[in-house]
């Protein structure tokens, strides 16, 4: 039942494990300064509700004391931290996390001070997490390649790209024993089902998949988003039919063992249900191509540099994440234009 968080495949149900396993009682946290400590920060979803909750129960200050070095590097010797990427000590300095954690100070063990408490050790250990010295070459290797940038220069096969007989073969070979067959939600995660290798070839690859209609539009915490009339208590959270797209289809390099497929969603009828993202995309791409025009993939900056600035602005959110974002009246005006 108290399972790590951190470890957890997908970000919504790392959000929706600290709520299930974390409550704060008002009456010995109200007006009072508390300090927490805690072993490790590593993507920093747990402390970052964790000290919204504190707050929320009244507490007036929140310090944050961690008892090891920033987690700088992905470790390949058991942990699942796969890319550096999620790893929040990479991507930001010390006060950049207290503030994206919403603590009102934050202090690390040094990567000296744990040496120091591990000098007597007959045999040593590892911290390249915490150095990002790997003690041996496959390490840093390894270590090397689990970035973004490395893997978006990869040739498509090497980046895993399978079809059908790839898949069998890899299912029949023991080396990929899991699908999992997903379609992007309302807000842009990944909601689905994990699936067997061999079922997901006997049946769900032509047949498709029944998954409640409940997923497109639950929230963070996974609780259902009020004002949708497809999916709601009045109409009975239905099933959707989940259509794997198999030109999707390719190894999910972070997790063992599994690949990754994409759907669209269809009614009862047949029907692709409109305000399901993947179709709002495909409508937007047809509108485009019956104007002649072609589509070309950006990551979010690399758009951003592409378009003129009183379209497209980078604006800080609450002091926590940077955000890309676009305002309804520019908005409008350009899909006008287009």
């Amino acid at each position: 039942y108290v399972r790590r968080t951190f470890i957890e495949p997908a970000q919504s149900i790392r959000h929706f494990g600290v709520k299930v396993k974390h409550n704060a009682v008002r009456g010995a946290l109200q007006g009072k300064r508390v300090v927490l400590v805690d072993d490790s920060i590593v993507r920093g979803t747990t402390l970052t509700k964790i000290v919204n909750m504190i707050r929320a129960a009244g507490a007036r200050e929140v310090h944050l004391r961690i008892s090891s070095p920033p987690t700088v590097g992905p470790c390949h010797y058991g942990i699942d931290t796969p890319t550096r990427e999620e790893l929040i000590a990479h991507r930001h300095s010390t006060d950049e996390i207290r503030a994206i954690l919403g603590a009102d100070s934050l202090g690390y063990l040094t990567l000296e001070g744990l040496r120091r408490c591990g000098s007597r050790l007959k045999h040593g250990f590892c911290d390249a997490c915490f150095s990002d010295e790997y003690p041996v070459k496959r390490g840093r290797r390894r270590s090397s390649r689990c970035s973004g940038r490395w893997i978006r220069k990869m040739p498509e096969r090497a980046r895993g790209r399978l079809d059908l007989e790839d898949l069998a073969q890899a299912a029949s070979d023991g080396r990929i024993h899991t699908v999992v067959t997903a379609l992007p939600d309302l807000f842009g995660r990944l909601v689905g089902k994990r699936i067997n290798a061999r079922f997901f070839l006997d049946s769900i690859a032509k047949g498709g998949m029944h998954v409640c209609n409940y997923l497109l539009a639950c929230d963070m915490e996974m609780d259902p988003t009020p004002g949708y009339e497809f999916t709601s208590w009045q109409t009975g959270y239905g099933d959707l039919h989940a259509v794997p797209d198999l030109r999707t289809l390719r190894r999910a390099a972070w997790l063992d063992g599994t690949a990754i497929v994409l759907c669209d969603a269809f009614a009862a009828g047949g029907s692709p249900i409109e305000l399901a993202p993947r179709r709002i995309l495909q409508r937007q791409l047809e509108r485009l191509a019956a104007r002649a025009f072609e589509e070309s993939p950006f990551v979010r900056r690399a758009f951003g540099d592409a378009v003129t600035d009183h379209l497209l602005h980078f604006a800080r959110t609450e002091q926590r994440q940077l955000d890309a974002r676009v305002s309804d009246v520019e908005r409008a005006r350009y899909f006008e234009r287009i």
